[in-house]
């Protein structure tokens, strides 16, 4: 082989070894460019929910190829597992959503709203008792307590009620006072929407 042959291999395969190259950037730019015309965009609304149920299409996003994060506090209200939100308890909370495509990036926070189906209650103002697991603890010989109803959106309910003790005395005005002799339990009834709550006290 002479040196002009060998020349001409070398000068071959260089532009061949060139012209791959070339080829290779202009598909990797291609793509690119590709990449930067797809417009990044997010929708959400707002969501109610009751608990236990669950939504996978809560969002839209404009590109399947965006990388999607969500971020909420973690207090127990929700939970996004796979795309998937489910409601766990009563309360408001709410989402971010990121969406990522390359350079470009965008985000949108909505809120989440989560109910009951029933109606549910709260004990406020309590004096001479603590609350645990849903009785009262006296501290005192008598305690002073309020309650108060809600309905399955988290709204107050202001019906009229009877109640009664099982042992002691009770009264009400503006506010709960009773005071009980032995272990016993406190019956609040609201004739009108079929509710009663029965409340275990221990002296």
């Amino acid at each position: 082989m002479n040196k002009k042959t060998l020349a001409t291999i070398l000068a071959s395969s260089f532009i061949v070894i060139a012209s791959l190259i070339i080829l290779l950037i202009f598909f990797v730019f291609r793509q690119d460019d590709t990449r930067a015309d797809i417009k990044l965009s997010l929708s959400a609304n707002d969501i109610n929910l009751f608990i236990g149920q669950s939504v996978d299409d809560f969002y839209q996003v404009s590109t399947d190829e965006a990388e999607i994060n969500f971020y909420y506090d973690d207090n127990g209200i929700i939970q996004i597992e796979n795309g998937i939100l489910k409601a766990l308890n009563r309360g408001k909370t709410s989402v971010t959503i990121e969406a990522s495509l390359g350079l470009k990036k965008t985000t949108i926070t909505f809120n989440v709203n989560v109910y009951g189906y029933d109606y549910y209650y709260s004990i406020e103002e309590l004096y001479g008792a603590y609350l645990e697991e849903g009785s009262l603890y006296l501290t005192d010989d008598y305690c002073q307590f309020q309650i108060y109803l809600y309905d399955y959106l988290g709204d107050r309910i202001y019906q009229p009620f009877n109640y009664s003790i099982t042992s002691g005395k009770i009264t009400y005005e503006l506010a709960f006072m009773i005071a009980p002799e032995t272990d016993c339990q406190v019956i609040i009834e609201y004739p009108d929407i079929d509710y009663k709550i029965v409340l275990d006290v221990k002296c």
